[in-house]
């Protein structure tokens, strides 16, 4: 059995013997079938990521016994995504789910005049991210912030000192990603929905401090403009 990372965020660094969440006990003794001596990773998605055996069973809860507790320092650049509701559940829980899997530090969900879906289920996507930074094996959980209007974030972004960076297919949409991003700055962008931003949307955010930049010549829908985006930080931040 590969190694495998569980979430439990009551797990801590001060404790030798500890009682697994029903939720994750269950997938690891009833799905997984592991058994005593078996060797699993827990984190709390605040860092902390701890090495243990299971130990055994009591009142359908796995006890671990901890062997090894590690720190992880939080990412060195906090990156922000503020992402329009998509037409599609599916699309939209899929571009949370890779936004998780490629780091992303906090992720805004936003209604702006061409969103065709303003109702989420807020707890499903929790879900997924909780899935995601396990799958990747990561330490820290993102921030998800419920679904807002597109004028009432871009003025809550007044009083962050981030770089602000707005996808934008506009004629005029200035300096191509690479060109303009400055290396391992803390930054938030905003990715539209299906249709892109208005004029009138993308004024607003000039006067809010956010530069439009271009993802290329090629028109992407908007998951996949998302996860570019990252994608392309993440290479920028590495090099």
């Amino acid at each position: 059995m590969n190694e495998i990372l569980f979430y439990d965020q009551k797990i801590s660094d001060a404790v030798s013997t500890f009682e697994l969440c029903e939720e994750e006990s269950y997938h690891l003794l009833k799905v997984l079938r592991a058994a005593t001596g078996h060797t699993l990773f827990i984190t709390n998605g605040k860092g902390l990521i701890v090495k243990g055996k299971l130990a055994g069973e009591r009142n359908k809860s796995a006890i671990i016994d901890i062997q090894e507790v590690k720190k992880n320092p939080p990412s060195k650049v906090f990156i922000h995504a503020a992402v329009c509701l998509l037409k599609t559940r599916e699309n939209l829980e899929w571009t949370i789910e890779k936004l998780t899997e490629l780091g992303i530090s906090e992720i805004s969900l936003i209604e702006s005049a061409r969103t065709e879906r303003t109702k989420v289920n807020f707890q499903r996507l929790e879900k997924i991210i909780i899935s995601a930074i396990k799958q990747s094996f990561r330490a820290y959980l993102p921030k998800l912030n419920p679904p807002e209007k597109l004028k009432e974030f871009l003025y809550k972004t007044q009083a962050v000192d981030y770089q602000k960076l707005i996808a934008w297919c506009g004629a005029d949409s200035s300096e191509i990603l690479g060109n303009i991003y400055r290396k391992n700055n803390p930054l938030v962008f905003v990715i539209g929905p299906e249709g892109d931003f208005t004029d009138e949307e993308i004024g607003l955010a000039r006067g809010n401090g956010f530069a439009t930049v271009s993802l290329g010549e090629a028109r992407l829908r908007s998951e996949t403009a998302a996860i570019h985006f990252l994608s392309a930080i993440n290479v920028i931040n590495s090099l």
